[in-house]
C-alpha cells in the first residue's frame, strides 16, 4: 500500500495521461497497489494458511518500510496500462520469500512468469493505444505497508479490500 503523497502523485500521473487522450478506465487511488503474490481464489477456510505463511516469511525476511522505489517505464499488460517499477533488491527478495512461504503452506502458482513490480493505473485500454511519453526520473513510489487484499469483482473496476487475518 502507498502513503498519501504517493497516491496523490500517481493520481496526478493518471490525470495527465487521461488528458493526453488515453481512452481507458482509470483506477481510483484506493485501488492502486503493487501485487507481490497473486493467490487467485482462496476459500475462507484457507485464511489461516495465509496468516501462517506470512508469519513464517516475516521471521526470515522483512521488508524495510517505507520502501522507496523508482518507476522504470510504462507498459501494457493485456489491456491494462501499468507503471513498471525498478527491481529494487529488497523488494525482489521479499517477494521471492513470500512465494516460498506460500508454497510451503500448499499454495500453488500456475503463472511461471518472472515477477515484475508494477502499479496498474488503467484498465480496458484499447489494444492500439500508444504508451504515454512522460518523464519519470523525478517520481518516487513509497511503499508504506504490506497487506493482504481481496479483489472484489463486478463493478466497473475491481475494488480491493484489506483482509483481516486470524
Amino acid at each position: 500500500m502507498f502513503d498519501e503523497e504517493t497516491k496523490n502523485k500517481l493520481s496526478e500521473l493518471q490525470a495527465t495521461i487521461k488528458e493526453r487522450g488515453l481512452k481507458a478506465k482509470i483506477l481510483p487511488p484506493s485501488s492502486l497497489h503493487v501485487t507481490l503474490v497473486f493467490l487467485g481464489e482462496v476459500p475462507g477456510e484457507r485464511l489461516s494458511d495465509i496468516s501462517v505463511a506470512l508469519s513464517f516469511s516475516a521471521l526470515s525476511l522483512s521488508l524495510p518500510l517505507p520502501l522507496v522505489v523508482r518507476p522504470k517505464r510504462f507498459r501494457f499488460f493485456g489491456h491494462s496500462l501499468v507503471l513498471e517499477l525498478e527491481e529494487e533488491k529488497s523488494l525482489m527478495a521479499y517477494q521471492a520469500q513470500q512465494v516460498r512461504a506460500f508454497r510451503n503452506q500448499g499454495f500453488s502458482f500456475e503463472d511461471k512468469r518472472k515477477f515484475v513490480p508494477h502499479v496498474t493505473l488503467f484498465r480496458k485500454a484499447p489494444s492500439d493505444s500508444s504508451l504515454p511519453s512522460l518523464a519519470l526520473s523525478e517520481l518516487r513510489i513509497a511503499l508504506e505497508k504490506s497487506v493482504v487484499l481481496e479483489s472484489i469483482l463486478g463493478g466497473p473496476n475491481p475494488d480491493y479490500r484489506e483482509v483481516a487475518l486470524p
